[in-house]
């Protein structure tokens, strides 16, 4: 119950007037990750990438240049890491039908009828992104992240990797360009727009990159293994 609460709020004040309050270090991220539609992507390991239209092909395109010492090796860690991600996701999104969980859109407005007394409504709190029409446990975007970063870490053997992502704007708006000199962080950032956006919460997250992580050893361990 005090764990639920907590969520609860955290979502509520993220989410709350477009984080205006909160500085532009939570601000950006909101900009940057929440709605791929709305921008476009160029990922860069050295080179600009190809314009993506997904979340799910956000990682390919940030190591879009050949990124170990041979073809072969590249062309392994593309499939480790796509397999993996697409594998977490059939765990998270089986999750959803499971626990059945609502949205914090949902939570927030009616939560004088969800019987935890250290939380209560506001029929008028908004998303800042639009909330998807399925269950909120676990966390795609966050298992999409801890998938990715895992698998690639594993490929080449470290998580300390240098990698930047600019995302072109629209109306005149000057691009935005974020660094990041680990993949874990990459994945943190890319699971903490969904609580900025206030379609998850904590929790959520947490649960999917469990799932990321753990798919990803297994695939690793698995398959594609070197011969």
């Amino acid at each position: 119950m005090k764990r639920a609460a907590v969520s609860f709020v955290l979502v509520a004040a993220l989410a709350l007037a477009g984080c205006v309050t909160l500085g532009p270090d939570f601000e950006e991220p909101d900009v940057t990750w929440l709605n791929d539609w709305q921008s476009d992507l160029y990922g860069q390991v050295g080179q600009p990438a190809a314009q993506t239209e997904t979340d799910l092909r956000f990682w390919t395109q940030l190591f879009n240049e050949p990124a170990l010492n041979s073809l072969v090796e590249t062309a392994r860690l593309f499939v480790l890491m796509n397999v993996s991600i697409h594998d977490a996701l059939q765990t998270t999104l089986t999750s959803k039908f499971v626990y059945g969980l609502w949205r914090p859109v949902t939570a927030i407005r009616q939560a004088d009828t969800d019987l935890n007394p250290a939380t209560s409504p506001d029929p008028s709190w908004a998303t800042l992104i639009p909330t998807p029409p399925y269950p909120s446990y676990a966390g795609n975007m966050a298992t999409i992240g801890a998938s990715a970063a895992r698998a690639v870490a594993l490929a080449i053997g470290t998580d300390d990797v240098q990698v930047s992502a600019t995302w072109k704007q629209s109306g005149g708006a000057p691009d935005i360009t974020r660094s990041w000199s680990k993949l874990s962080d990459v994945a943190q950032e890319q699971a903490d727009s969904r609580i900025y956006g206030g379609i998850h919460y904590r929790f959520d997250n947490v649960a999917g990159q469990i799932a990321g992580k753990a798919v990803a050893d297994y695939v690793f361990a698995n398959f594609m293994t070197p011969r």
